[in-house]
């Protein structure tokens, strides 16, 4: 009976190990291929370990990124074995990775105002935690399947807001005028002098 360590080693040698640059030619299709999420979960772990295996495992563009079909899937190089021998490496911090090394900086946080912000046509409510840690984060205004709307926790959205993307009041009467909602309070805008305003005078008030 073959051990797990056997099947691993020849599917490499069939299919490539993926820490192995020295055949990188891409390949075809593979049966058996990996799963988006093993796929994703080495990058991850990787990344994590300060390695770059995009182009390792997966098919890749010009810049190094992973190129996912209209599903939303990446297309894998190695095996559901090698997958999970490559994961069973990464997790082991004494093991030695045959991959580029990528800086891992640590993210830098601007100091934001506390407000309302636009992002990729998303909209965020930026403030500090009124108990606790006292830290500042961001919600994202979310339309549910009612048709109403609320905040909800943007987790990381903190990190990637940057001033420039404060909205205007402006900006924010535009979006009142179009949705009937108030984009700061997240409120159904009913009073006519704000419907026609696109935002209630309270909420005004705070740009």
């Amino acid at each position: 009976m073959k051990t797990y360590g056997q099947y691993v080693s020849e599917d490499f040698e069939v299919h490539g190990n993926p820490f192995d640059f020295e055949n990188d030619a891409p390949k075809p299709a593979i049966p058996n291929a990996a799963t988006h999420k093993q796929i994703m979960y080495i990058v991850s772990l990787a990344t994590k370990r300060g390695y770059d295996v995009r182009a390792m495992v997966a098919e890749t563009d010009e810049s190094g990124e992973i190129v996912l079909n209209a599903s939303g899937e990446c297309s894998p190089k190695i095996t559901k074995k090698a997958a999970s021998a490559s994961i069973e490496k990464l997790r082991d911090p004494r093991s030695e990775i045959d991959a580029p090394k990528i800086d891992v900086k640590p993210v830098e946080k601007i100091e934001l105002e506390d407000g309302m912000y636009r992002f990729n046509d998303r909209i965020f409510k930026v403030q500090h935690a009124v108990h606790g840690s006292g830290r500042q984060y961001a919600k994202e205004l979310t339309q549910y399947d009612d048709g109403s709307w609320g905040f909800e926790i943007a987790r990381g959205m903190i990190f990637k807001l940057r001033p420039e993307h404060k909205m205007t009041l402006e900006e924010a009467k535009e979006f009142g005028a179009l949705y009937g909602t108030c984009c700061v309070c997240g409120r159904t805008l009913t009073n006519e002098a704000s419907i026609e305003a696109g935002i209630g005078p309270i909420c005004a008030s705070k740009f």
